[in-house]
């Protein structure tokens, strides 16, 4: 099991660190852009990890048109299903917002013009406490252009770790027996708790109509 965890621990370092790398070398524009893309990956990830899977096998909520397929909506639900600390959403939010306006405004943009460095000043405060950031920063200030770059990017790798951490960390949601009519003859009080299936065969109630008139063709 520790063999295990080790390995996965290296591939997860191999990949960080290659992100990093290859945010280092973009412009500002196209690292804004790809870190959030990546971001938006992780995320959903983790979402898909912690849900029920659809039975076909084939999951269109998170396609553009459906509920979670924007970046803004990921991020609430992995907030309100207590995946991601307040702290956590508020920074992707920045990160959603700088990357919309990197996207979409054909005009030059960069992290350290006012508007954008009011933002990323929201991530790294969010960032800054861990070592992950600040042993990172140091490396990228010696590769990136300008200290809002290296800080950006800085930040945006504590994001992939943690949510990558997060595949490991979390199981799936289980909230116990789903809800839906019961079996038994009498009607269950509103606010009870759905019984067990052991719960049922030992309660001694009468079988359904409808169950009894199957014993009764067989």
């Amino acid at each position: 099991m520790d063999t295990l965890i080790d390995q996965q621990e290296v591939e997860l370092m191999k990949d960080i660190f290659g992100f990093m790398g290859s945010l280092a070398r973009e412009s500002e524009r196209a690292a804004v852009i790809l870190a959030a893309a990546r971001i938006d990956v992780d995320l959903e990830a983790l979402l898909k990890h912690v849900l029920l899977p659809h039975p076909s096998g084939v999951d269109s909520l998170f396609d553009t048109d459906r509920a979670l397929g924007t970046f803004s909506s990921e991020i609430a639900l992995a907030h309100r299903l207590g995946l991601i600390s307040p702290d956590f959403e508020h920074a992707l939010q920045m990160l959603r917002k700088v990357r919309n306006d990197f996207a979409h405004d054909l005009q030059d943009q960069a992290l350290g013009t006012t508007r954008q460095k009011s933002r990323l000043y929201e991530i790294i405060r969010w960032a800054h406490q861990s070592d992950i950031y600040q042993t990172n920063l140091k490396i990228l200030l010696e590769s990136t252009k300008t200290p809002e770059h290296a800080q950006f990017v800085a930040c945006t790798i504590c994001m992939a770790v943690l949510l990558k951490c997060g595949i490991y960390r979390f199981t799936r949601v289980n909230f116990g027996r789903p809800l839906g009519l019961s079996r038994s003859a009498r009607p269950p009080h509103p606010f009870s708790r759905p019984p067990t299936d052991e719960e049922e065969e030992s309660s001694g109630l009468p079988k359904s109509s409808q169950e009894l008139a199957c014993d009764s063709e067989s």
